[in-house]
């Protein structure tokens, strides 16, 4: 999965962390749900 985060260079983590760790968090959770559903 890719998303763009708009404002940011290459260290966006730690440029705008708190939508990176979002953004992370429902990645991984859409991982989980896709695995426990199988």
């Amino acid at each position: 999965k890719a998303v763009i985060m708009s404002g940011v260079g290459h260290f966006n983590m730690i440029e705008d962390s708190e939508t990176f760790n979002r953004l992370l968090e429902e990645t991984v959770q859409e991982f989980v749900q896709k695995a426990i559903s199988r």
